[in-house]
């Protein structure tokens, strides 16, 4: 690492590839700003998860305290070492290893250093390292008469967004229906989309998802493109767009009618046609026009070029007729194309209204709407621009420092929003009271987030925007891997920037004394078969580094997604191989953060003594034995020992009198949480999560634990790898972390850009702001829509770079062992499709790759873990709580009286909650994707559930699938599962709704058939039925599915 990227009066953008260091280099650029004066204050870090800004401060504050405290001339780390030749003003240095400095330059180093310990790190809330959405919040929370929102705005949970977001198009799909004009247009719309279509729901939902998540570019698209709405709003939209699906229905007839003409006259004038030839022209009778645009002989520039009608070549009416189609196709795609974009656009335009006005009145914002106000009041408001003094004067300091990790992930309109800033200060000394500096970093390889508006090509765009001003940098060393996993990626990247546009420079490797292991085979098997090929070779790598000494712990499987990882961690489970998932790593996992929320959930509702039991129960030592069955015996009103029972009091009284932190902080001191825990580290990462903003007010215990319920199941529990356990996960997930042994078993992920799977296009201008937007169409449609094409050939390239940017992450995060099954690459499919194993093949060759030794390891006897209440005990304290609590996310009303569950009872209903997820997760109703289906309930519910209960799940989804009445409910239908309807503001969760062509069908599945249920049953499913018929338009039939033991019976509502 040269000198100059830790030189405060350099402006550097550093690429640092995988485990090259960035954070050593961030962290130590920041104590050296503190070194030379900077105020803590004055210095803002942004990273891009809570996780990093952790990591961060440890380090910063862990650098400090070496050179405050251990520093000597004999123990100099590299750390010392860079900061002393920054200090004496070197540049270039490279390797310190052989650098020699004073005593003096130590002890002046050790002393400036105390005194940064004691003024910057006793006050380390002084110095800003945030997440760059925590940032933005804060912006808001000053400026929020400015931005036009509430002050006491809260940010919505991923689970209270969805609710938003189905009130907000509940609402819309009314409005609709309540204009003539728009209930008109909507019906074109699906009338003439050429798709099978059945609803607004079907034929907008996915292209809304897509556009929110690029709102401020989106809106800019629809101001520019839609005329009517700058001149005379929206019924002049309305009416514009229903003309011109008029005039494509029109066109549309017209080419038809060309089209039976060109058939007509090449029957009767030509009779030498083969059956090919015949069939090709029956299309021409009946297709639409979309349709003749996908026709083979139509890609042709003459009709003869076709080879079925080389023998009917020289009639010149038909070749008048074709020409006439071939130049009415373009004006037609083109047409068709820009009024669906412009329709989608408009009713985008007016979903958002109904969105937002959801939101103002829940007053609640999404982070994505977080970005967006920011930007509409710094940048299109120009706040920091017009009033510099005034922001920085309620921004409480100046920025004088700007340091941005992981730079590859920020989207254009955070960028956006930091530019003012970052012009400030690469401007010079000239405009500002001080020297100031920015610095950012991150890997362009490592940008696989383009999804949710990630840029890799932003890194160099802003490099070349402050040409001369930012100074480039690299770090090529690899301090992560072993020798031969750094060379094996060298070598195989290397080779693939020789074949596609990637940018890779070789690493050099920092652990030549470790050599690692590099094994990578391909297979020659397709289908089913391969897979199984490659799910035993994953076995099979597994038990041979298990018996070289290596435990399930040390390895992690990599999967492109959700599925795949449940797939393999039932793999592994289903063979006797300790697993977990992204789920089970989640900090809710943990013991000691489950029993606090425990108590927290008794705290804010006292009515369910259920959570108190869950939290005494889960606390190690809290209750003796014999209090234990005490209480499990009170079923109706439990008695909690008096000493306990005064602390809980002494907690309930401060609850809406104290933040949530400090109520967190209450439990953990009186009931002594970290020692009865062994001081979970966890425990101290959720008191500093409840320290947030979002929770800092005296009535934020109910916020706190809708945070709990959603968002703290995606957060990673701190230390998770103690779990003796196969982590399997995504390799999204799996980005920033590092694991010993790495196994990739699938990377056959399609390179190609679908209509079905890309179906907006998005084009961007030289500065990487949106400036259009196409629907998609498939290849052979596009061949009449050159924008389109060039469009999507662009597409093209950068989901390219995606998958070889996945590819570069998965096969990084090795440390010691590298392992990747592929399929071998089909050259006989000419037009098949480009898969990432493909070019892993093509780099490769056929052999693969297998290079190095796997270590071996003295096995080392667990450690005895601390005693705990025999299993049985266990099992009927976890029947007990769970059967307590009641599901709200169901469409049921709130029973009045603290409900007794059974063991029995709830037995059955965990039986029937794992066959509800069996039913979800099946996608195709076969035997085959039954085994699939059950390989994930086993990883889900598998501890939960005895090997007789699992094999009556199995038992019944089988006998559903090949149910006779229903596969008659879903055939030709199209299914959905779990559908919520919100409806007076309560949720309805429907298990399946098929639509079909005349009706809606309501499927609700049941375990267990109970008499005294049947009237709640019914009179659920005609709920759901209403519902769903009021939003699909047609009529609907509900059914009651029992699905018992042996059989399958129905009651038609």
């Amino acid at each position: 690492m040269r000198t100059e990227i830790i030189d405060p009066r350099r402006n550097i953008a550093l690429k640092a590839s995988a485990g090259s260091g960035k954070t050593f280099a961030l962290s130590l650029r920041v104590v050296n700003l503190l070194l030379n004066g900077a105020e803590p204050e004055r210095i803002l870090c942004l990273t891009f998860t809570n996780k990093a800004t952790n990591e961060m401060c440890r380090r910063i504050i862990s650098i400090v305290r070496y050179l405050a405290f251990e520093l000597s001339p004999a123990n100099l780390k590299d750390e010392a070492k860079y900061l002393l030749l920054s200090q004496r003003g070197e540049q270039d240095a490279r390797d310190v290893s052989a650098c020699s400095f004073s005593d003096d330059e130590v002890s002046d180093l050790r002393k400036r250093s105390g005194a940064i310990y004691r003024h910057a790190v006793r006050n380390i809330s002084n110095l800003r390292v945030s997440t760059i959405d925590s940032f933005l919040n804060s912006i808001l929370r000053l400026f929020p008469f400015e931005a036009g929102i509430m002050p006491d705005f809260g940010v919505l949970t991923p689970r209270m967004n969805d609710l938003v977001y189905f009130d907000a198009f509940e609402r819309f799909v009314r409005k609709l229906d309540d204009d003539p004009l728009l209930r008109r247009m909507i019906s074109d719309l699906i009338r003439k989309s050429y798709k099978a279509v059945n609803s607004p729901d079907t034929f907008l939902r996915g292209h809304f998802d897509r556009l929110l998540e690029m709102r401020i570019g989106a809106e800019r698209v629809i101001v520019n493109t839609l005329a009517c709405l700058r001149e005379d709003g929206d019924v002049r939209c309305v009416e514009d767009i229903s003309d011109r699906l008029d005039r494509a229905s029109n066109l549309d007839v017209e080419i038809r009618k060309d089209a039976r003409a060109f058939a007509k006259t090449l029957r009767e004038n030509c009779t030498d046609i083969s059956g090919r030839g015949l069939g090709e022209l029956k299309k021409y009778e009946t297709s639409d026009a979309a349709s003749l645009a996908g026709l083979t002989s139509i890609g042709k520039e003459r009709y003869d070029e076709y080879s079925f009608f080389r023998k009917c070549g020289g009639d010149k009416k038909a070749h008048a007729l074709f020409d006439k189609i071939k130049k009415e196709l373009p004006l037609f795609i083109h047409l068709k194309n820009d009024v669906y974009r412009d329709a989608v656009l408009y009713l985008f335009h007016l979903f958002i209204k109904e969105l937002d006005e959801v939101k103002k009145r829940k007053n609640g914002l999404t982070f994505s709407d977080v970005t967006n106000t920011c930007y509409r009041l710094l940048v299109d408001g120009g706040l920091i621009g017009q009033s510099p003094e005034y922001f920085y004067f309620r921004l409480d300091s100046r920025i004088d420092h700007l340091l941005i990790d992981e730079f590859q992930d920020t989207n254009f309109i955070q960028w956006l929003i930091l530019k003012p800033f970052v012009d400030e200060l690469t401007a010079g000394i000239g405009q500002r009271d001080s020297q100031g500096s920015f610095f950012y970093v991150g890997d362009p390889k490592q940008s696989i987030y383009r999804f949710r508006g990630g840029e890799s090509r932003l890194f160099d765009a802003v490099l070349s925007q402050y040409s001369g001003r930012i100074i480039p940098e690299f770090l090529d060393s690899n301090f992560r891997s072993a020798r031969r996993v750094v060379e094996f990626v060298n070598r195989l990247f290397t080779r693939i920037s020789m074949m596609y546009p990637f940018d890779y420079k070789p690493q050099e490797c920092r652990r030549p004394e470790s050599e690692g292991y590099v094994d990578i085979v391909f297979f020659d098997k397709k289908g089913p078969n391969g897979t199984n090929v490659k799910k035993k070779k994953t076995l099979k790598w597994i038990e041979e580094l298990n018996a070289k000494g290596i435990g399930p712990k040390e390895v992690a499987i990599l999967c492109s997604d959700n599925r795949q990882c449940a797939d393999y961690a039932g793999l592994l489970i289903s063979n006797g191989i300790p697993a977990v998932t992204e789920g089970s790593l989640s900090i809710l996992s943990v013991p000691a953060v489950n029993a606090i929320i425990e108590l927290l959930r008794y705290l804010n509702d006292p009515a369910q003594e259920v959570y108190l039991l869950g939290f005494l129960f889960s606390v190690p030592g809290l209750l003796s034995s014999k209090q234990k069955r005490s209480l499990l015996s009170t079923y109706k009103k439990p008695t909690v020992p008096d000493s306990l029972k005064e602390k809980i009091k002494l907690i309930m009284g401060k609850v809406n009198l104290l933040p949530v932190s400090i109520v967190i902080r209450m439990i953990v001191d009186e009931f002594d949480i970290f020692a009865r825990f062994d001081r979970e580290p966890n425990i101290a990462f959720l008191l500093d999560l409840s320290a947030s903003p979002e929770f800092d007010n005296t009535a934020s215990l109910g916020r706190f634990l809708e945070f709990a319920e959603t968002t703290l199941s995606d957060i990673r529990a701190a230390q998770a790898g103690a779990v003796n356990a196969v982590k399997v996960l995504t390799i999204h997930k799996a980005k920033g972390l590092e694991f010993p042994y790495v196994i990739v078993p699938e990377i056959e992920i399609d390179m190609t850009v679908t209509a079905r799977e890309t179906p907006l296009i998005f084009e961007y201008d030289e500065d990487l702001f949106i400036s259009d937007i196409h629907l998609n169409e498939n290849e052979k449609v596009r061949q009449f829509h050159h924008e389109l094409t060039e469009a999507v050939d662009r597409e093209k390239d950068l989901a390219v770079r995606d998958r070889l940017n996945q590819l570069y992450v998965a096969l990084t995060r090795a440390q010691e062992g590298l392992f990747v099954t592929a399929l071998v690459k089909d050259d006989k499919k000419v037009n098949s499709t480009l898969r990432l194993s493909d070019i892993l093949f093509d780099a490769l060759g056929r052999e693969g790759y297998s290079k190095g030794v796997i270590p071996r390891y003295p096995l080392k006897l667990p450690e005895q873990s601390r005693k705990t209440p025999g299993p049985h005990l266990l099992n009927e304290v976890f029947d007990y709580i769970i059967a307590q609590r009641k599901d709200s996310s169901q469409l049921e009303e709130k029973a009045e009286e603290y409900e007794t569950v059974s063991f029995d009872n709830y037995r059955a209903r965990r039986l029937g909650i794992a066959f509800h997820y069996a039913v979800q997760v099946i996608r195709e109703f076969t035997e085959e994707a039954v085994k699939g289906a059950m390989a994930r309930v086993i990883q889900i519910y598998g501890s939960g559930l005895s090997a007789d209960e699992i094999g009556s799940v199995h038992k019944r989804i089988s006998m559903l699938i090949s149910d006779a009445e229903f596969r008659e409910l879903i055939t030709e239908a199209e299914i959905n599962r779990e559908i919520t309807f919100i409806s007076e503001g309560r949720t309805a969760v429907a298990d399946f709704v098929t639509v079909g062509k005349n009706k809606v069908t309501v499927i609700d599945f049941k375990t267990n058939y109970e008499e005294e249920m049947l009237e709640k049953y019914t009179k659920q499913v005609r709920g759901y039925c209403s519902l769903a018929s009021r939003i699909y338009g047609r009529a609907c039939e509900g059914y009651i599915c029992f699905v018992l033991e042996n059989k399958v019976n129905y009651i038609v509502v």
